[in-house]
């Protein structure tokens, strides 16, 4: 996942990441040996707000079906009694719970449920012109499978905004059907003789999640779902009552959800910890230091290292990296500014040293575009340097962009450790 930076209009689809070494000169005046010190600079990784393959998406919330029903003509024994649209079926809200298994950054399958929804069946148009009111209640499942869709997963898989469109296969099963009081009294019928059947259809729906603590979610979604189902009234006054109608409700949803099975990279990491450990003991007799870097000649495996230099044990110049920055943006991150910070201290101590910085990213995207960004990255931490009263000329700026990878882009944490800044002693 690279972040994208705001001004080429779409994000990076991935956080950023930048961990490295320094290795400090600490040599002593008069002393039989010298120690070097490493530490390694953590950071504070952004959630990673796209899903992944093998999470889990559980919410639930307020949910409300909303019948746009179209009935058709009523039949009495068979044989048409009066005109069309006559039922009129009432809105109903419950707990709506759902539960969402993604196969990748950008497919899910959904399977929605609830708790039942009770909706009042009453007469309307021809039926409720011969006097007939409040017809009864029944109670309703709508158990509905979609397939969705997360377009954000592919190029903005950083933003907390993740909506998404789904589409698939409901079905609605209605039981305990209830005839009205009155409705009883006119025409002699009782509940046994009242049903309403069962109903496949399919569904669509959109939605939008916002991501937020890594795990949790705010959703928002509507879906439309085809409801048909035949009515049937027997042994009433009238006869045998039986009409068709067409619910097609829509329905509401406004949830809080939780994110199962997210991998332990998008949770906030320590911030930096220092290990320091001695690599020199003193020896019988002083050794020379020929290029005074801090390292004896007897190791130095570059002995003409310029003094001031950030050096590795044996002696020679070494890679800095650690400079990382907010999410969607070029500012640099509190952190980062620390370990540039101690950069500008020693570049002050010794004006000989001259810097090289890199930029790198991982192989996702467009490689003219990772060009200018690993350059970008690059600039604004010798940006911060040159404001701190460090000479421009001293360094030299490279962006790279994926063409120098130090692990495997085929995997999360391989692209991980390719996308960072580093600097070398030139």
């Amino acid at each position: 996942m690279q972040v994208m930076d705001a001004r080429a209009g779409y994000w990076d689809n991935v956080h950023t990441y930048f961990m490295g070494e320094i290795a400090l000169k600490n040599s002593m005046k008069n002393t039989l040996g010298s120690a070097l010190a490493a530490a390694t600079l953590g950071s504070l990784a952004m959630p990673a707000m796209a899903y992944e393959q093998g999470n889990w998406l559980l919410r639930a919330g307020w949910a409300q079906v909303a019948p746009n029903e179209d009935s058709g003509e009523l039949e009495a024994n068979g044989v048409n009694a009066t005109g069309k649209d006559v039922l009129e079926i009432s809105s109903a809200s419950a707990l709506g719970i759902s539960a969402t298994y993604m196969f990748n950054s950008v497919l899910g399958l959904d399977l929605l449920a609830a708790t039942p929804f009770e909706h009042d069946i009453s007469a309307k148009g021809d039926l409720a012109a011969m006097g007939i009111g409040d017809i009864g209640t029944t109670r309703q499942l709508p158990p509905t499978l979609t397939l969705q869709y997360y377009p954000m997963g592919h190029s903005h898989a950083q933003s907390p905004w993740q909506p998404y469109i789904g589409a698939g296969l409901n079905f609605t099963w209605f039981y305990d059907e209830t005839l009205d009081d009155s409705f009883k009294a006119a025409t002699g019928a009782q509940d046994k003789d009242f049903s309403l059947s069962n109903s496949w259809g399919p569904a669509a729906m959109i939605g939008l999640d916002y991501v937020f603590s890594n795990n949790w979610i705010i959703n928002a979604s509507v879906m439309y779902a085809q409801i048909s189902t035949e009515a049937e009234i027997n042994n009433t006054a009238l006869g045998d009552l039986k009409v068709d109608a067409d619910v097609n409700p829509w329905v509401y949803r406004i949830n809080v959800g939780y994110r199962f099975g997210a991998k332990s990279k998008a949770a906030p990491v320590a911030a930096a910890a220092a290990v320091a450990a001695p690599v020199a003991a003193a020896v019988a007799a002083p050794v020379g230091d020929s290029d005074g870097d801090g390292v004896n000649d007897d190791v130095d495996q570059c002995p003409n290292t310029i003094e001031g230099a950030l050096i590795n044990e044996q002696g020679c110049g070494v890679k800095l990296t650690g400079a990382h920055f907010k999410f969607d943006s070029n500012e640099l991150n509190p952190d980062a500014e620390t370990m540039l910070d101690e950069v500008a201290t020693r570049m002050q101590q010794y004006p000989d040293v001259k810097l090289q910085v890199e930029g790198h990213t991982d192989a996702s995207g467009d490689e003219a575009y990772n060009l200018d960004l690993s350059r970008q990255r690059a600039q604004v931490a010798v940006d911060y340097l040159t404001g701190k009263g460090i000479d421009a000329s001293r360094f030299q700026v490279e962006g790279l962009g994926s063409s120098k990878p130090v692990a495997d882009n085929a995997t999360e944490e391989g692209r991980k450790a390719n996308r960072r800044v580093v600097f070398k002693t030139r």
